[in-house]
């Protein structure tokens, strides 16, 4: 015996499928990918474009150049520049003719005292050869050769010199040749004022004082005597009578 089933009413269904299909509803997938219920998540922001990345590239290079450059002025300000381009230390302060600039220093003359004495008038080595006579005083001294007269006048020196006697030095004024009592000749002076005052000679060679024709205190020593038997005199003239 054939038994008929009678299907459900085909508009009943159970909570259970009315509860599927609601979630179905709810649980859309939007355009993002994202599952929420029938909300869209706010739009991302969009990236720095090309050109405000080139902005703020350009910002930073001129803010390093304008660090440097005030670094730069910060260290040339100590420093001043000479036409040559070197740098020299920029005066900062004390006494001068303008601000921060020291005084000029005293032009020195020949007439300045040094502390071993006057100054000097002269100070050379002259050639003396034999029969030759020679003006001392004077600012470049040259040798007269052959001079027949000897040390007169104003040449304080003459070579003189024969076949029966050394060669020697005759000094103007004679006796006019004092033995030197020895030192340094930074102290010559002091020690040739002591000398003059004792015994003295007509001529003399090695080391002497004596004075001038014009009467200023002297020094001489000969240093050698050349091939041709010219003297070669270390001559010190000060500025000083000695008295």
């Amino acid at each position: 015996m054939v038994r008929w089933v009678t299907p459900p009413h085909a508009g009943s269904y159970d909570a259970n499928d009315r509860s599927r299909q609601h979630n179905a509803q709810r649980m859309t997938v939007n355009y993002y990918g994202s599952r929420e219920g029938g909300r869209a998540p706010a739009p991302a922001r969009p990236g720095p474009t090309r050109t405000r990345m080139l902005i703020v590239a350009i910002g930073a290079v001129l803010a390093l150049a304008v660090g440097g450059a005030a670094l730069a002025l910060q260290r040339l300000d100590g420093v001043g520049i000479t036409a040559a381009g070197h740098g020299i230390p920029k005066p900062t302060g004390g006494t001068g003719t303008a601000a921060g600039t020291p005084p000029a220093a005293a032009p020195t003359t020949a007439a300045a005292a040094s502390p071993t004495g006057p100054a000097k008038r002269l100070d050379t080595s002259i050639v003396l050869p034999r029969n030759a006579a020679i003006d001392i005083d004077r600012p470049a001294p040259q040798a007269v050769a052959n001079y027949p007269d000897g040390a007169t006048g104003d040449y304080d020196f003459y070579h003189d010199w024969g076949q029966v006697k050394s060669d020697t030095i005759q000094v103007v004024n004679a006796p006019n040749v004092y033995s030197y009592s020895g030192g340094p000749t930074s102290r010559a002076y002091h020690t040739c004022v002591s000398d003059l005052t004792k015994s003295a000679y007509g001529s003399g060679s090695g080391d002497f004082c004596f004075r001038t024709s014009a009467g200023y205190v002297a020094f001489a020593s000969v240093t050698r005597t050349r091939e041709d038997y010219a003297f070669v005199v270390h001559v010190i003239v000060w500025d000083s009578t000695g008295s």
